[in-house]
């Protein structure tokens, strides 16, 4: 275990498995929030599983091999606490907000669903359906559409340009056991980063999230660079929305790194 004290009360530790913790007490708070950073996006994604990073953390809602999603609602919802996740190109996050009495509650329930999720056939089906109007939505949205487009023009060909949600079709194909393989190869501890912070103990924290991700596989993960050599230069004009009077233009540039949207 290596532990590493930094700046303003910060501390770090990497566990032997390569999961880190990462904490940050504040004395004069009565709340916690911890959160896991899993180091997949939609940029990690095979073609035919564009989606499934997104895919999954609906799934990790649905329950694990020891509690019913009621079950993990209804506990979370008793200590009056805030359960929540999302997913970007790059990590999917899950994090929870509870009073500084539960805190040991939360740390294990974010292991939980991490370690032990329960993909179930028939939650698939019904989180698929839920991701297909997400997207539908999506697209019926200027705002999001003209990211869209800018992403998969500058990132013509590459993960990064490819939507979050995933598509029709691979999000129509997508099996129960390709998801649960996505969660074996990508959700392993050298791929995790906890961080807590408010009314914390450090020790604690580690003591807990040790148990569930102490001994593991260390893992690397195959990413495919960008450089930026092929950054697109394409205008795309797109005035498909269905009777919208709204309007929205995204400009994006290797560097410096912003972008403008304008409504």
């Amino acid at each position: 275990m290596d532990v590493a004290a930094l700046d303003a009360g910060v501390r770090l530790t990497t566990l032997r498995s390569g999961a880190r913790v990462a904490t940050d007490p504040m004395a004069h708070t009565m709340s916690v929030s911890i959160a896991c950073f899993v180091g997949v996006g939609s940029r990690d994604e095979a073609e035919h599983l564009a989606g499934a990073s997104h895919f999954l953390e609906h799934l990790l809602f649905k329950g694990t091999t020891r509690r019913t999603a009621r079950e993990i609602n209804r506990a979370v919802d008793a200590v009056g606490g805030d359960f929540n996740a999302y997913t970007v190109r790059e990590s999917t996050v899950f994090y929870v907000r509870v009073p500084a009495a539960f805190a040991d509650f939360a740390v294990e329930l974010i292991c939980e669903i991490i370690a032990n999720p329960r993909i179930d056939s028939d939650d698939v089906e019904i989180e698929r359906n839920v991701i297909l109007g997400e997207l539908d939505g999506a697209l019926d949205s200027p705002d999001d559409v003209v990211f869209m487009n800018l992403a998969e023009a500058m990132f013509a060909g590459h993960p990064l340009g490819r939507e979050t949600l995933g598509d029709p079709d691979t999000l129509e194909r997508m099996t129960p056991s390709q998801i649960a393989g996505f969660h074996h190869d990508w959700y392993r501890p050298a791929n995790l980063v906890f961080a807590a912070a408010g009314a914390v103990d450090h020790d604690r924290v580690v003591e807990i999230i040790g148990r569930h991700f102490g001994d593991g596989w260390l893992m690397g993960k195959d990413i495919v660079f960008f450089d930026g050599e092929d950054l697109g230069t394409e205008v795309r004009p797109d005035g498909f929305f269905r009777g919208s009077t709204e309007y929205a233009l995204r400009l994006g540039s290797a560097r410096p790194k912003y972008a403008i949207l304008l409504d």
